[in-house]
Formats: C-alpha cells, structure tokens, sequence
C-alpha cells in the first residue's frame, strides 16, 4: 500500500533476486524481508492430541465451543483466507466461526501466554515462533499446520525522500543477505529468503 502510493523509493536490490517472485514487488517498491505462519495451536493439557484440531473446519465442532481464543486484529489471516476460500465461501465460514463464542483479546503475545494459562484450549491463529518457545520453557502447548496455512508477508523497503538512502539500500541489502536472513532466523522470526533455516525445521 505504501508503495503504491508512492511513498517508498525503487530499488532493486541485488539479493532480492533470491526471492520468489511472489515476496517482492515487480516495481522495486519493496521485498518480504519475514514471514508470520498462520497456525493452530492447543493446551496439551485441555486438548488432547489425537483430538486437536488438524485444520479450520475442525475448529466448527462445537465441543469446541467457548473454548478458543483469537486476536481481534487478525485482518490479514482474514483476508488471506478468504483469498484462499473464495470470498463466498470464506466469509460464510467466519460467520459459522463466530458462532463458537470466541475469547477475543489483543496481541499474539498475550494469547499465547494465555493459551499456556489454560484460559482456553486453542488459539485460532497462533505464530509458531512463540509457541516454541513457550514450549521450550515446559508450558503445554503445541501448534499443527493447517491446510492451507497461511503467512503474512513483513515488507522491508526504502523510504521515500529518506535522509541517508544510500544507507537505507545497504540495510536493506543486508537485510535480504543470507547472513541479515540468519539473524532473523536467530531472533525467531521466520526468515523469507529460500534456504535459510530457522530453529523448528518445521
């Protein structure tokens, strides 16, 4: 959105060719530097295993009702699933969704956390990143990947008019570098770049 309105300034950077093309724009304006995974995750301790949601339909049984929780600011998993859907088939499914009296707070953080309280048994819409690591700490949590999951694409681009931009083009460069994409990964973001691992091969 803000390249097209024009507030970011072309560059083609040399590293962004290692994207594909669906992480960059085509104009230069910007190239995904992380991704956010759209997952579902579950107490093992309220949800067992064998019964944990395998993917979005299952979170329509109504066994589940009530005891789910979800971000009230999730527009972009929104918008991609109803992409994904079809707009009629997506928007049907969230209002069937809506019914299942949702806890909504704000913040993936703070649901995470509460996720791990035992304040309900499933995230709708979790990053994999925090539930790891809640996990590594002993909280009893797990995530599954549904089909079709999702990401939101995090831009990293160079401002319009920016005061140092042959500095912004060197961050950037860097940035979409293997060795900027590593630290990324060491920072439990999901790194965009192909072939740069992250902690969970998953």
């Amino acid at each position: 959105l803000l390249a097209k309105r024009g507030h970011t300034e072309p560059y083609l950077s040399a590293e962004a060719k290692s994207f594909p093309d669906s992480y960059r724009d085509p104009a230069g304006g910007w190239v995904a530097a992380y991704l956010q995974l759209n997952v579902i995750a579950y107490n093992t301790k309220l949800v067992a295993r064998a019964e944990a949601p395998k993917g979005y339909e299952d979170l329509l049984n109504p066994k589940w009702k009530g005891k789910m929780g979800l971000d009230d600011k999730q527009y972009i998993w929104f918008d991609g699933l109803l992409k994904v859907m079809g707009r009629d088939k997506g928007l049907a499914y969230m209002k069937r969704l809506a019914s299942q009296a949702i806890h909504f707070r704000s913040g993936n953080t703070l649901l995470a956390n509460l996720l791990a309280a035992g304040e309900f048994g499933i995230l709708i819409n979790a990053r994999p990143e925090s539930v790891d690591e809640l996990k590594q700490k002993g909280a009893p949590v797990e995530w599954v990947a549904p089909k079709p999951t999702t990401a939101n694409v995090l831009p990293i681009a160079v401002a319009k008019n920016a005061h140092h931009p042959n500095a912004a083009k060197l961050f950037m460069d860097h940035m979409l570098s293997e060795e900027g994409q590593r630290i990324l990964s060491a920072m439990s973001r999901t790194p965009a770049r192909p072939g740069v691992s992250t902690p969970n091969p998953r």
